[in-house]
């Protein structure tokens, strides 16, 4: 299991193998997150039966600051992923732009070869 520092770090390298294994823990990780939180928030809102309640209101701005923190989250560290992976090619600034420009193209600059040292 990779702690959470392989996530948040600019510092290294990434191999294929590992680059492709955050990735994978990264989206699967935000979208049970989303999910769970989706999941408690319909069971919470459905307890709550007075409409106009502060509670409701309280419940919806946490679901919010939750939703927009785990996105926050994963675009920092897909991002800290994609220029650890760039590194290693021999066009770094290309790969970094086609990485975060390119729709898919975290999934592209992991299949490209790391450069001959």
């Amino acid at each position: 299991m990779n702690k959470l520092k392989d996530f948040i770090t600019i510092h290294g390298e990434l191999g294929r193998k590992e680059y492709f294994i955050l990735l994978i823990q990264l989206t699967v990780g935000y979208y049970l997150l989303i999910i769970l939180a989706t999941i408690i928030m319909i069971i919470i809102s459905s307890l709550v039966i007075n409409e106009t309640s502060i509670w409701s209101e309280l419940f919806a701005i946490i679901y919010i600051l939750i939703l927009v923190s785990a996105t926050i989250f994963t675009t920092l560290a897909s991002l800290f992923m994609i220029l650890r992976r760039a590194r290693q090619t021999s066009y770094f600034i290309l790969w970094l732009v086609v990485g975060i420009l390119v729709p898919f193209g975290s999934i592209i600059i992991g299949l490209i070869p790391a450069k001959k040292a």
